[in-house]
């Protein structure tokens, strides 16, 4: 699949994931991808299409304390809220169109006597303050869905299936420079990229049926 540079890896997940069930008339089950693609967005549409994911994501930086990083705060669905590890409240404050996510916060008045202070708060004016993604729910869902040694057999095998073939295609077939300009002519250098590629493949294929017979018939001419 062909984008324009401005297009980003995970803007393009679910249209790549519907083209190949129309090429190969297969249902996806797994979508293996790298972090470009581990957005929530991407999660929700997974979920939604019953694909198990094994797509890694950033993960939320927090300079405190282990014991009051953002993971040991614990989030109540019902109330809406957040609890940390003191049994404070964390409720909810605004939201932030820009990235996608709510603010949790508590009153300042309310974390400067705990003895924590210092150790948890790092606005100099408010509370102790968290933001919850508006798609945590499919984050999570990603997270648990496989187990570690199942997740990293397939990243592995997506290594050597997926990437072996960009390198391939980079190496051998001038995949890492567009020899054309414009989106249209840049598409078919990849598409004869891939034509290429593909009937090595089917050469391959039928060397290594061929060959055994061709042995055989040398072997009864002698």
């Amino acid at each position: 699949m062909t984008t324009p540079a401005n297009v980003t890896d995970e803007q393009v997940l679910s249209e790549v994931i519907t083209q190949h069930e129309a090429h190969t008339a297969t249902a996806v089950k797994t979508a293996v991808a790298d972090k470009a693609y581990g957005v929530g967005e991407n999660y929700k549409y997974l979920y939604e299409n019953k694909i198990t994911p094994c797509i890694s994501h950033k993960r939320k930086n927090c300079n405190r304390e282990p014991a009051f990083a953002n993971t040991q705060f614990v989030y109540d669905p019902e109330q809406d809220q957040y609890v940390c590890p003191t049994g404070q409240i964390l409720k909810r404050k605004q939201w932030k169109a820009d990235k996608n996510a709510i603010l949790y916060g508590a009153e300042r008045e309310t974390c400067q006597v705990c003895p924590h202070f210092a150790q948890c708060v790092t606005s100099q004016k408010g509370g102790r303050q968290i933001q919850r993604n508006a798609n945590e729910f499919y984050i999570e869902w990603a997270d648990h869905c496989l187990r570690a040694y199942e997740r990293k057999r397939l990243m592995a095998r997506r290594k050597y299936k997926a990437e072996g073939s960009f390198a391939d295609a980079a190496n051998n077939h001038g995949f890492k420079r567009s020899r054309y300009r414009g989106l249209e002519k840049v598409q078919m250098q990849n598409l004869l990229i891939a034509a290429t590629q593909n009937l090595r493949k089917l050469m391959r294929h039928f060397l290594r049926k061929t060959a055994p017979a061709a042995c055989q018939i040398a072997l009864s001419i002698r």
